[in-house]
Order: structure tokens, then C-alpha cells, then sequence
């Protein structure tokens, strides 16, 4: 694989003839540019297309920054296919190559471009094809990686270099390069401090920062994130940002920051915005908990986070009279099972087994539990 890999990379940085491009449609990779030229009818994209693809690119094509940066996209999606289901994390260094020259030397490769080390017992139990996929995804993931590479170093200044210093850091990011992510983020944000990608660099810094519990630079830097008109990647942001403020026992921000994560999800036609909007509403019941002072307004809270959805608010009133109960906050939980219960019957009933066991864990209400599902005179 070793000697394979040397070869790809001596061709993606010798020089070109052609025009042709790859326009293989995939949502799994990001999609800077708009396809350049179809490929051929049922051509199955492989490595080595895509590596022919790149030779024959003329070097006076005015179209040589956007296939470059096409090509890399393709590549990325095929690594993403390839890739098997266990994950790995680089643990060794690895530098970024050298920029291409404009003429036709090729680039030296270095032992910098060998795959990340891994593991070595989670390699031991993968079988021969898991190991070939493996490969397979180092390899395409070396070949964009360096496609990008050359693409923003021989065309700083072509329209949407922004995109190609975006695709790059995603590649890396999966690929698992932390060192070399965070550099390309940060010539993202350095160069085009303007453009909407810099948005996913500053949600990327943040979720560095949390990671480490540093929270006021996450705060920070998703504070930043929400200062572009992105909606998709503005509620990830405002969704991690009502996280920051949790863990500062900033409760009141975190309910606040929640309610804009989900408001700008339902403005969102981006794929995970369905999955943030639930988890925001979901993470938000703690902060609703802490700030609420009734059960009124703990039923208002979650009903404006739902816009007054019924099925939703009933069952993130649900989830809020079990987190209560979890955390032995029973009298707390009993008053909402009551208050609720009194307006919408239906729901009690549906309820009833759980505000039972709050008799079970908190005796001293066990009669005012009784009285309370007694009253609903639900269906046995």
C-alpha cells in the first residue's frame, strides 16, 4: 500500500492535458461547486478514475481550480463509502505536504503521508476485507487531502478558494487529523473572515473548547457562529451554546439559547435540523426545571418550545415528569402530573403508572398520589 500511495500522490502533483471531470452526486461529502462535467454514463467512480481525471486537466483550463476541487469532493465521498464501520483516531503527527509548484515537478512524498497509526488490537480483530476497506479509505482520503492542497496553493485567489479551504479542513476533520483541521480552520477564518464558511470554523473551535470544558472560549466561538445568517449551522451553534451556559449554571441563557436552537431548526432545510430541534427541546427541560417557579410555567415553557404542538408538548411533559422523578424532585413532580392532568385528562391517564411510582419512592404521597389518579377515573 505503502508504494501505491507514493505513485497517487506523484501523479496528483505531476502535470496535465485535459478537461474532463467526475460528477458523481453524493449528500455525504460537502458540495462546494456545482458539478463541472458529467462523467461518462454508469461509470463506476473509482481511485483510479479519479486520478486520470486529474491528469487530464489541462494546466490553461480556466476550469482548473473548480475541477480540482470537484475531483477532491468525489474522492472524500468515495473514502466515505470505503470506510469500514469501526472508527479509528490518528495518534501520530502529520503535516500537511508541501505546496505544489505551479510547473510540472512533481511533489516528493514524505513519510508525513503514511496512514495514522492506530491502534493496534482494534486492527488485530478487523478481518482481511474490513482491512482492505481500511486502506482503501487512507488512500482516497490521502488523494483528497492532497488535491485540495494543491487546488488552494496554486489558486489562492480563484473564486471560491473559501469552499476549497472548508473542504479541505472537513477532509480532515474526517480523517481524523486534529492538528492539521484546526490549521485549516483557522486559514479559513483568517483569509475570509466574511464568508459563510467561516461559520463551521468558529462551531468547530467551540466544540474544541467544550471538549476541553473550556467554556467561556466556546462560548466565544459559538457566540461568533451565530453571527452569520446560517441557519443551519446557527442552531448546532445555539444548541451547544444553551449547553455552555448549562454547565455554567447560567440557566436562564441556556433556556434562551435552546429556544433559538430549535426556532432557527424549523427554519432550516439542512438534513440534521429535525435531529437538533429534538435534542434541543429534549436538553432544554433541565434549564425549564431550574428557572421555573410553577408548574404554569414550566407547561408554558415547553409549550413554546413545541409552538404548541400537542404530541410534542405531551411528550416532553412526559420526559420532564420522569426527569423529576429521577432526580427525587418528587413534590415537584407530582404538582405538574396534577396541574397537567387537570387540563388535559388524557394525558394523566397515559401518565398514570409513572406518577404511581412516585408514591413508591416518596411514601408521604403515596395517599396524594392515589387521590390525584383517583380523580381521572381513568379505564382499567
Amino acid at each position: 500500500m505503502r508504494a501505491a500511495s507514493l505513485a497517487l500522490l506523484a501523479l496528483v502533483a505531476s502535470g496535465c492535458a485535459s478537461t474532463t471531470s467526475p460528477s458523481r452526486q453524493t449528500s455525504s461529502a460537502p458540495r462546494p461547486h456545482a458539478s463541472s462535467a458529467p462523467a461518462p454514463q454508469g461509470e463506476r467512480v473509482t481511485l483510479s478514475t479519479l486520478v486520470s481525471h486529474v491528469r487530464s486537466i489541462r494546466r490553461d483550463d480556466p476550469r482548473r481550480a473548480d475541477l480540482f476541487a470537484r475531483v477532491a469532493e468525489n474522492a472524500i465521498a468515495l473514502a466515505m463509502d470505503e470506510r469500514p464501520a469501526i472508527d479509528f483516531a490518528g495518534r501520530t503527527p502529520w503535516r500537511p505536504a508541501p505546496a505544489s509548484p505551479v510547473g510540472d515537478e512533481a511533489i516528493e512524498p514524505g513519510p508525513e503521508f503514511a496512514p495514522p497509526e492506530r491502534d493496534s488490537a482494534a486492527v488485530a480483530q478487523l478481518d482481511a476485507e474490513q482491512r482492505e476497506s481500511l486502506a482503501q479509505f487512507d488512500r482516497s482520503m490521502m488523494f483528497a487531502v492532497v488535491v485540495l492542497q494543491r487546488r488552494i496553493a496554486e489558486h489562492p485567489s480563484a473564486p471560491r478558494t473559501d469552499e476549497a479551504i472548508f473542504a479541505l479542513a472537513h477532509a480532515l476533520e474526517l480523517w481524523r487529523r486534529a492538528d492539521e483541521t484546526r490549521r485549516a480552520y483557522m486559514e479559513l477564518i483568517r483569509r475570509f473572515p466574511a464568508s459563510p464558511r467561516a461559520a463551521n470554523g468558529w462551531v468547530y473551535f467551540g466544540d474544541d473548547y467544550f471538549d476541553r470544558a473550556d467554556m467561556p472560549n466556546a462560548r466565544r466561538c459559538y457566540e461568533r457562529a451565530l453571527t452569520f445568517e446560517r441557519v443551519d449551522v446557527g442552531s448546532y451553534a445555539a444548541f451547544r451554546l444553551g449547553w455552555v451556559c448549562a454547565n455554567e449554571a447560567r440557566y436562564a441563557d441556556a433556556v434562551e439559547a435552546f429556544s433559538r436552537a430549535v426556532a432557527l431548526a424549523r427554519g432550516s432545510g439542512s438534513a440534521n435540523a429535525a435531529a437538533v430541534l429534538r435534542s434541543a427541546q429534549r436538553d432544554a427541560l433541565m434549564p425549564i426545571s431550574r428557572v421555573s417557579s410553577s408548574p404554569q410555567s414550566i407547561l408554558t415553557a415547553i409549550e413554546a418550545m413545541t409552538e404548541g404542538n400537542a404530541s410534542e408538548t405531551a411528550a416532553l411533559l412526559e420526559r420532564m415528569l420522569n426527569m423529576l422523578s429521577e432526580s427525587a424532585e418528587h413534590e415537584a413532580a407530582l404538582a405538574l402530573f396534577e396541574h397537567v392532568s387537570a387540563a388535559h385528562r388524557e394525558w394523566g391517564c397515559a401518565n398514570r403508572a409513572l406518577a404511581e411510582t412516585l408514591g413508591v419512592r416518596s411514601p408521604p404521597l403515596a395517599s396524594r398520589v392515589q387521590r390525584s389518579v383517583a380523580s381521572l377515573a381513568c379505564q382499567p
